[in-house]
């Protein structure tokens, strides 16, 4: 039986590994699958540049590294500062 990808943490990998969400796989999924999009929950960040990783869980917890897949994002301060 091959391994399958069960789901994707998402972690803010900026400074150290901070899981932020995770994401199912898409259900009936086989072999390699492209363009994987996803929401997540509300979340609280300080403004400034974060990095994103993603690693994908397999049914038994071995977890590919977040480092392989990465994001940079901004987060704009808020609109009432200076």
């Amino acid at each position: 039986m091959k391994k399958c990808v069960e789901h994707f943490n998402i972690y803010d990998i900026s400074s150290g590994k901070t899981k932020l969400f995770d994401l199912p796989a898409p259900p009936k999924a086989k072999g390699l699958v492209q363009g994987l999009t996803g929401q997540s929950p509300r979340l609280t960040f300080e403004s400034g540049r974060h990095l994103l990783g993603v690693s994908a869980v397999q049914p038994d917890g071995t977890e590919s590294d977040p480092l392989l897949c990465t994001l940079w994002v901004v987060i704009p301060p808020p609109a009432n500062s200076k």
